[in-house]
C-alpha cells in the first residue's frame, strides 16, 4: 500500500508543479474495511531492507501514511463523526456490507435511508442501494420487498428498477459467456463426429448459435424468476413450472419487463 500510495502522490505532485510550478502537501489516509482489519504496516521505510544499511535511511523517501480501520469503530464512532444520514449510512454499509446478507444490511441502515427518503434525496439513496446490491450477498427471500416498502416509496420506485437492470444485464453477460461456451463444445463435437471439414464448419456454427440461444434463455429465466421473489414473494408450484416450462426468450423478457409495473403475477403472465 504504501508503494502505491507513493505512486499517487507523484501523479498529483506532476499535475500541481506543471500549473503552479510548486509542490501541494499530501497527507496519505487510508479508509480501510477489511472484514480482518488492518494489518499492513504504515511506514514507506518498512517495504525496504535498510537493517543492514541504515546510513542510507535518510537519502531514501520516507513517508507514513494514517489508516482509517471502520472495522475497529462501532456505530457510537460513526456518530460521533457525523451528523448526516448519507455519511452514517455509508460508512456502515463500507464497514458491514461485505459480511451481511442484503436484507439485514438495509435493515442496519434503515433510519438512514427512510431519512433520506422522506427528504427526497434520490441520488444518495441511489448510491447506497447499488453499493448495498452490489456487495452484499445475495439475497433473494420474499423479506426484501418488505423491507424495501419500510424505506419509502423513492426507495420502492427507484430501486426495481435499478435492480432489475442491474439483473439483466448479469444474465445476459452471463448467458451469451455460457452459450459460447456451450455451442463451441456442441460444434466440435459435432464436427468431429462427422469428421469433414464442411461438417465441422457447420457443426460449430448451429451448435455455437444454439448454445448462444439457450444461454441467453436461461439467463433471463434467473432474473425473472429473481424479481418474481422481491416483488410478490416465494413462488408457488404452478408459477415455478410456468416460468421453467418456457423456452421462448422474447416471452421470457416480455414477462420480465412487465414486474417492474405489475400489481400481481396475474399481470405479469398477461392473466385477466
Amino acid at each position: 500500500m504504501a508503494f502505491r500510495l507513493l505512486r499517487y502522490m507523484v501523479r498529483i505532485w506532476e499535475s500541481s508543479f506543471e500549473v503552479s510550478g510548486q509542490l501541494t502537501p499530501i497527507v496519505p489516509l487510508v479508509l480501510s474495511h477489511s472484514e480482518r482489519g488492518w494489518t499492513a504496516k504504515t511506514s514507506f521505510h518498512d517495504l525496504l531492507e535498510l537493517h543492514d544499511i541504515e546510513d542510507l535511511a535518510p537519502f531514501i523517501p520516507s513517508f507514513r501514511y494514517l489508516v482509517d480501520d471502520l472495522q475497529q469503530a462501532t456505530n457510537e464512532d460513526f456518530q460521533r463523526r457525523s451528523k448526516s444520514h448519507f455519511a452514517l449510512a455509508a460508512l456502515q454499509l463500507f464497514r458491514d456490507a461485505r459480511r451481511l446478507r442484503l436484507r439485514d444490511v438495509l435493515l442496519a441502515v434503515l433510519e438512514h435511508l427512510q431519512s433520506l427518503d422522506a427528504r427526497g434525496d434520490e441520488a444518495a439513496l441511489t448510491q447506497l442501494l447499488m453499493y448495498s446490491f452490489i456487495v452484499a450477498d445475495s439475497d433473494e427471500s420474499p423479506e426484501i420487498q418488505d423491507v424495501i416498502a419500510q424505506i419509502g416509496p423513492v426507495a420502492k420506485d427507484t430501486i426495481m428498477p435499478t435492480l432489475a437492470q442491474k439483473w439483466i444485464t448479469e444474465a445476459r453477460i452471463a448467458g451469451e459467456a455460457r452459450g459460447r461456451v456451450e455451442g463451441e463444445a456442441i460444434g466440435e463435437a459435432r464436427g468431429e463426429a462427422r469428421g469433414e471439414a464442411r461438417g465441422e464448419a457447420r457443426g460449430e456454427a448451429r451448435g455455437e448459435a444454439r448454445g448462444r440461444v439457450e444461454g441467453r434463455v436461461e439467463g433471463v429465466r434467473a432474473t425473472l424468476r429473481k424479481l418474481l421473489q422481491l416483488k410478490f414473494g416465494a413462488l408457488d408450484a404452478d408459477t415455478e413450472v410456468r416460468v421453467e416450462s418456457e423456452r421462448d426468450e422474447p416471452v421470457l423478457a416480455r414477462w420480465t419487463e412487465r414486474v417492474l409495473s405489475a400489481r400481481n403475477q396475474a399481470e405479469v403472465f398477461g392473466e385477466g
